[in-house]
């Protein structure tokens, strides 16, 4: 999903009579890439950087694991509409959602 000159990806599959308890239930990679997410969401506070901006930043231009163009891809414009939605709307505050009186 993001640029990267390495990349290790290991995946374990368990046959079990029953399904994950939580709102991502498809195999493997709905979980790890909502871990991926979280780690891209404490780098950005840990450089004191807009969550989306780190994004952007490390948007490919091609797909880093074959080289090719991508024929179609969007999520620049997701992420940018997101912020924008949730009231991210300025550079310095995009992604970073309003802290409550607990945040």
């Amino acid at each position: 999903m993001y640029a990267t000159e390495t990349l290790k990806t290991n995946q374990q599959v368990v046959d079990m009579d029953m399904l994950a308890n939580s709102f991502m239930r498809a195999p493997g990679e709905s979980v790890g890439t909502f871990a991926l997410e979280s780690a891209i969401d404490e780098l950005a506070v840990q450089l004191d950087l807009d969550p989306i901006e780190l994004r952007i930043r490390n948007e490919p231009d091609k797909d880093p694991s074959t080289g090719l163009p991508y024929s179609s891809r969007h999520i620049v414009e997701a992420w940018r509409a997101g912020a924008e939605r949730f009231g991210w709307g300025t550079a310095s505050t995009a992604g970073v959602p309003p802290r409550g009186e607990n945040g």
